[in-house]
């Protein structure tokens, strides 16, 4: 994951939090299937 100039590599069960409104991204850096939940709290 990269947010705010920053990179983060997450393992399962991980949690990452990030202002939307930057410039982001979200990568499978793997070989294999990636599952994600994405939960937007708009406020």
């Amino acid at each position: 994951m990269e947010a705010a100039s920053a990179t983060k590599r997450l393992k399962a069960g991980d949690t990452a939090r990030y202002v939307a409104d930057e410039p982001h991204a979200i990568r499978n850096a793997g070989k294999s299937e990636a599952r994600a939940l994405l939960v937007v709290i708009h406020g």
